[in-house]
């Protein structure tokens, strides 16, 4: 994948999903806590109305009725109640009709809360403790249908998941056009870069976005160094055609007029010369080099090839190069 846009546009987008998959994710778990926080708290107090409620006697256990919500004694109404004694006996609301719900003995002072089936495949949660009243042990429990909860949880789930991929993909459009208008500052640089091809611009403007300013820079550089070696070139090439245009001249001279003598020793001499100019020129192009336009200069490795190349042309001199 060579396209910046599609790698942005892929980055946010996965960035955005796992974002959002988290959030929701801990929004569910928050609102389920909280939700079943609220129905846990308000099961102990059903659970400390009971035990006021208990009246114990020769006769056994009663329970004061009046003093209970209306909710214990309607069939299924999604509210229910089991005391269990340690000698096996239990009472139960009239909401749970012909059926009862298994609850675990629990020791006085314990107490816990789980989810379990109840009656007309409800979803009930829980809330269990052993107490101690009246010289006897028992463990009460007091359950509440959660299924009115969890469907309101699971429409919160689709319609939060419905506005997050809304969210996601207006987010992903937006990006689309701010990374399309950024990059259309950058249709400038082209521009000048065909008026570079043209010769109608001699380096790139720097007025571009800072992440492309270093490279914008850098390229200016190398533009500055293509035309010194220009110049030293066109200078080059002007040395020798002024340095060549009299030999010639001479030359020309010497074949336009008759043969004279001392005037063959003249035309080698200005041949000689020549020779001698362009062998020169040559020399330099060789310490010149091949090397990349920009690079470098490196001493430890270029300085041993020059002075090779010193000794080899004065060799007669005996020089000493340090």
């Amino acid at each position: 994948m060579n396209s910046l846009k599609r790698r942005l546009q892929l980055g946010l987008g996965l960035t955005l999903i796992a974002l959002i998959g988290l959030i929701w994710l801990i929004g569910n778990q928050a609102l389920r806590a909280m939700s079943e926080g609220f129905v846990a708290s308000r099961l102990e107090h059903d659970a400390q109305g009971l035990l006021a409620s208990m009246r114990f006697g020769p006769e056994g256990t009663e329970l004061s009725w009046r003093h209970l919500s209306e909710v214990y004694s309607q069939p299924f109404s999604g509210h229910y109640f089991v005391i269990r004694f340690s000698d096996g006996t239990t009472l139960r609301s009239r909401s749970l009709w012909d059926q009862t719900l298994d609850i675990p003995p629990l020791p006085p002072g314990q107490a816990a809360r789980h989810h379990v089936a109840g009656p007309d495949a409800q979803t009930l949660l829980l809330l269990t403790g052993g107490y101690r009243k009246g010289g006897r042990e028992f463990t009460l429990g007091v359950a509440e249908d959660l299924t009115p909860i969890l469907r309101e949880r699971d429409r919160y789930s689709r319609w939060f998941a419905l506005l997050a991929l809304g969210g996601l993909g207006g987010l992903l459009l937006i990006q689309s056009l701010v990374v399309n208008y950024s990059f259309r500052r950058l249709e400038r640089v082209r521009r000048e870069v065909q008026q570079l091809a043209l010769g109608q611009a001699s380096q790139l403007s720097e007025e571009v976005p800072a992440e492309v300013l270093p490279l914008v820079r850098e390229f200016n550089q190398l533009l500055g160094l293509l035309n010194q070696r220009l110049a030293r070139s066109r200078n080059a090439l002007g040395n020798l055609a002024h340095a060549l245009k009299g030999p010639l001249n001479l030359l020309t001279q010497y074949f336009d007029q008759p043969d004279e003598p001392g005037r063959r020793g003249q035309a080698a001499h200005q041949t000689r010369r020549i020779g001698q100019l362009m062998e020169r020129e040559l020399k330099r192009a060789r310490l010149a080099g091949k090397h990349i336009a920009g690079s470098r200069f490196e001493p430890d490795r270029e300085l041993p090839e020059l002075i090779a190349v010193l000794q080899q042309i004065h060799g007669p001199r005996g020089l000493r190069i340090t």
